[in-house]
């Protein structure tokens, strides 16, 4: 039998995920809410660490920013990537003291490439070490939790996995994004991952649900118990500064998008060390990015 093609076009179907609730997934997410408090590392009475930071500004071609949009991924070399323009690392001191008490004193700093004044700023001010606030500043945009008794009404929850830890206990991958009538851009996507005993945050990978169209940011955070506290023991944040539309469209390699990437590891813990007030600047009041 001999068919004759035809063609034809069909209308496109868009399927577009609901707002309903995965249930235990919002159960796990109003435990870990409820037990923030314990888990919180500022809620602490104090505690110092060290840190290294490491931030690399890179260039990458604009429609493979675009593609990409705000996944965390590390500089590479490939033809997309790995032009290298500068390079920071930092060593820091860190000591607090509740409530709101800081000191953070950088004791050593390597430049290379392009010493700016401004991409050094710039890259100490888009790192953030917890996620238990209910709001949240990077670059002086404010960003709602998902873990958070304020805001998590706005988003929806969903049981991805379960897996088990390194101490034998079951820890839960939940997806969250924002409601549909509440979608705005200080609203985030991603996964947290919450202990299943603790109902602490093990991990997360959140970026903006609805980033802007020259600029998309997004981070990883990775905790670890220290003396039975969960405290960060390593963070990932990534800027991409996005070209306009009109200059994307020409061949001209400065119209490349240009991406921010800054990893910092946290080591030398210590909980409630003995820390005298008079060490101590007056408290950080504005939720915003700690100094690294």
């Amino acid at each position: 039998v001999y068919l004759d093609p035809d063609e034809g076009k069909m209308k496109a179907i868009v399927i577009r995920p609901n707002d309903t609730q995965d249930p235990l997934a919002l159960k796990i997410i109003r435990k870990a809410i409820a037990n923030r408090k314990i888990n919180d590392p500022e809620e602490l009475g104090s505690f110092s660490y060290n840190s290294y930071s490491k931030g690399i500004v890179d260039t990458m071609r604009s429609d493979f920013a675009r593609r990409t949009g705000t996944k965390v991924s590390a500089p590479g070399r490939d033809r997309d990537t790995g032009r290298y323009q500068f390079m920071v690392e930092s060593y820091f001191e860190h000591k607090y003291r509740k409530p709101g008490l800081f000191n953070n004193r950088m004791t050593a700093q390597r430049v290379s490439g392009l010493g700016n004044p401004y991409i050094i700023g710039l890259i100490t001010q888009i790192q953030y070490y917890s996620f238990y606030k209910d709001e949240f500043s990077m670059l002086r945009m404010s960003y709602r939790n998902p873990v958070s008794g304020k805001y998590y009404p706005l988003y929806v929850f969903s049981l991805v996995d379960s897996i088990r830890g390194m101490d034998d206990q079951v820890v839960y991958i939940i997806a969250f994004r924002p409601r549909h009538k509440s979608v705005g851009k200080d609203l985030l996507k991603g996964q947290v991952h919450i202990h299943g005993k603790d109902y602490a945050i093990v991990n997360v990978e959140a970026s903006a649900y609805n980033p802007s169209s020259i600029s998309a940011i997004g981070f990883k955070q990775q905790y670890a118990q220290v003396d039975g506290k969960w405290f960060p023991s390593q963070l990932q944040t990534q800027l991409t500064l996005l070209p306009s539309d009109e200059e994307a469209e020409t061949d001209n390699s400065s119209n490349d998008a240009v991406r921010f990437h800054v990893t910092s590891y946290i080591k030398d813990i210590v909980i409630n060390p003995s820390l005298p007030r008079s060490s101590f600047s007056r408290p950080c009041r504005t939720a915003g990015a700690r100094p690294f």
